[in-house]
């Protein structure tokens, strides 16, 4: 009996193959198997390959002329009873930008994993923060402070917490920013709902 030609066809082998693993987003990589713990609204936000939110913030500053200059100075939106914006993060490579759009300002800011920990930059500025997460959500904990890339001494170090708690539409979100001898310097939180 003749075995039968097969005709091959330029992305036969393309076809044939086993298909490329699915590649995990940065905070799928960062938590490893943490991951999986978090809330559905979050689990689901994390996992897309980039994604867009509305929120409403309400913005703080602690009274003082040198903590509200330090405040403009970080580009923090203005305070206000409920600054209503837009969150819209992008994948570039092993990297997520994300862009804060407030009324008054645009707050700017690119991910990346550093060993087991999440780098967050702003100018020259980039901030080294454990992350945990939990079933309500999660925490960050800045640790470290690189200015120009070179790590600043603890003295100098500001420091940022952030929670991002789920709630029924997406989760709500609270950030806290502080300075060595000054103490906080703002805090702005609120609703982020993901958008399809």
């Amino acid at each position: 009996m003749q075995a039968r030609s097969r005709i091959l066809w330029p992305d036969d082998d393309e076809r044939d193959a086993d298909p490329a693993p699915a590649r995990h987003q940065l905070y799928e990589r960062l938590l490893g198997a943490s991951f999986a713990r978090l809330p559905a609204q979050l689990r689901r936000f994390h996992a897309r390959p980039g994604g867009t939110a509305e929120f409403a913030m309400e913005v703080t500053y602690e009274p003082g002329v040198l903590r509200s200059a330090l405040s403009a100075l970080l580009r923090l939106p203005a305070p206000c009873a409920r600054a209503p914006g837009r969150l819209v993060v992008t994948v570039r490579d092993d990297r997520e930008v994300w862009e804060r759009i407030f009324p008054d300002t645009k707050l700017r800011t690119v991910h990346w994993i550093d060993g087991d920990r999440l780098v967050e930059e702003t100018g020259p500025l980039q901030f080294v923060f454990d992350v945990d997460a939990n079933e309500r959500g999660l925490r960050f904990s800045s640790i470290a402070c690189r200015f120009f890339g070179c790590t600043l001494p603890q003295w100098l170090v500001p420091r940022i917490e952030a929670a991002a708690r789920a709630d029924e539409r997406g989760w709500n979100l609270l950030v806290s920013i502080a300075v060595p001898v000054l103490g906080r310097l703002a805090t702005y939180g609120g609703p982020v709902t993901p958008l399809p």
